[in-house]
């Protein structure tokens, strides 16, 4: 795998920025990786898979949002006891009137088992809810599968949370974002030679531009990615 540190020499040496005047210092471009991560992790979101202890008559279970991240996508699928698949649903919905009986004014059908998931904001822990509370059984077991985020690297030697396969969509990503911000100077300061009089229509020149070249070889990654589905199977032969 890639170190930060060699991901953006990678970057550098893509934008022609081999110094020793650099055109984007190191903390910009740590900051453009950050951005590329966190757009990665819209377009394609890693797939990750958490085990929750149940407990008898909670309700609640809470996701830690720096530890277990759930993207924007939320959760996919989530099993109790382990093996057995629960749909998601409404947990708020816990009984419905079926019809009016003479004896007792109403009978009341409770609703099948069902799980929800409530994002938090920032560091506020995001909840998995069930319908019912959990009655234990063995194995006592939760299985959350969810769309996570890559995290950004903390260090140059730290390594890319990153898949090797999908390290170049990163790098389309992380430069796209660069000429952006290069753009974005090129027409402040375009707007500050024009004077008070033009300033605005030099500011609107300067950002008025076609989808960049990097942006484009990004977004054909992205959709590549897609395409790959690797193996998959749909029927398993046992002979004999």
């Amino acid at each position: 795998m890639t170190t930060r540190l060699q991901f953006l020499a990678g970057v550098r040496a893509e934008l022609g920025d081999n110094g020793p005047n650099f055109v984007w210092p190191d903390s910009l471009l740590q900051s453009f990786l950050s951005d590329a991560l966190n757009q990665l992790s819209i377009d394609w979101a890693p797939v990750r898979e958490l085990s929750l202890v149940a407990v008898n008559n909670q309700r609640d279970y809470a996701l830690d949002p720096v530890a277990n991240p759930v993207g924007p996508a939320g959760v996919i699928s989530v099993q109790y006891p382990a093996g057995f698949v629960v749909w998601p649903g409404d947990s708020s919905a816990q009984y419905v009137q079926m019809f009016p009986t003479i004896t007792n004014g109403s009978t009341w059908q409770p609703f099948d088992q069902r799980w929800e998931y409530i994002a938090g904001v920032g560091t506020v822990a995001q909840l998995l809810r069930f319908r019912y509370p959990l009655v234990v059984v063995q194995p006592a077991t939760v299985i959350v599968r969810y769309w996570s985020v890559y995290t950004p690297p903390v260090s140059d030697s730290a390594l890319l949370d990153v898949a090797i396969s999908d390290e170049v969509a990163l790098k389309w990503a992380s430069c796209a974002r660069a000429m952006e911000w290069l753009d974005e100077q090129r027409g402040k300061r375009s707007a500050q030679a024009a004077g008070p009089v033009n300033a605005a229509q030099a500011v609107v020149a300067g950002a008025r531009r076609t989808q960049s070249y990097y942006q484009r070889l990004y977004n054909s990654a992205i959709i590549a990615r897609n395409r790959a589905y690797g193996v998959q199977s749909s029927k398993v032969v046992l002979d004999g």
